[in-house]
């Protein structure tokens, strides 16, 4: 039987946060061991109110191509899958986490704020009766989000459940990532004033509502986007 590498590609707190749910999720699926710094199309783009204290966190989007990339985390599943029931129970162990909710139904993937997307290998073998049920699979969520803002903007993930980003390089060596298929949570944008905030709208957040452990934490990790040189500065240059 042919078996499958995935990872899972983190831009915010689903690496670092010390919610119980989180820290198991890491430990029984992850191999943070072997993380990799990639590429990725995030900025800042949601407030987040609770936790994060009015701050701004990220999103993917398809506005930071070409030249606006960030730097995000590619963590390796701990074991590699063959077929679609582990594939699913993957995507729904991910999506928990994201959640943080102790019980949630075991086949969601999805909610209107966000989801989980598949991305795969374009040059890989990664099985198209897969993708198919992936597919599937997403057509029967009860809620799907519209994962962008801008009018130009291109969705970042499909109505089928794909992930619409170019397959990763490494930041190290910029070569593409060796593993057949990706999973990713992507978060609806929450709009400031209709559009994404600007640098300045960024850091008085964190100023104004005193909240950048979770700027300092991503940064910490290794994940940051265009933005974060001018932003640390505003914030006071630590």
């Amino acid at each position: 039987m042919s078996t499958y590498y995935g990872a899972v590609l983190i831009i915010g707190s689903l690496l670092w946060d010390e919610d119980e749910i989180r820290t198991d999720w890491r430990n029984s699926d992850l191999d943070i061991t072997q993380s990799i710094l990639i590429h990725a199309p995030i900025k800042y783009g949601r407030k987040s109110e609770g936790r994060r204290k009015n701050t701004f966190t990220m999103v993917f989007s398809s506005l930071c191509y070409p030249s606006e990339l960030g730097t995000a985390v590619l963590v390796p599943l701990n074991e590699s899958i063959s077929n679609k029931d582990e594939l699913l129970a993957k995507a729904a162990n991910l999506w928990h986490a994201e959640r943080t909710k102790s019980q949630i139904n075991s086949r969601e993937i999805s909610y209107n704020w966000g989801s989980v997307g598949l991305l795969v290998n374009p040059d890989g073998t990664f099985p198209k009766e897969l993708i198919d049920y992936w597919k599937l699979h997403y057509s029967r969520q009860t809620l799907k989000p519209e994962i962008r803002l801008a009018p130009d903007e291109l969705q970042i993930i499909t109505p089928a459940g794909m992930l619409e980003m170019e397959w990763p390089r490494e930041v190290e060596n910029g070569n593409l990532v060796a593993f057949d298929f990706i999973l990713s949570t992507a978060i609806k944008p929450k709009p400031n004033k209709g559009r994404y905030p600007t640098t300045q709208e960024i850091a008085q957040a964190c100023i104004k509502n005193e909240y950048t452990e979770y700027f300092d934490r991503n940064r910490e990790y290794g994940i940051t986007t265009f933005q974060d040189g001018e932003i640390e500065k505003l914030i006071g240059g630590r």
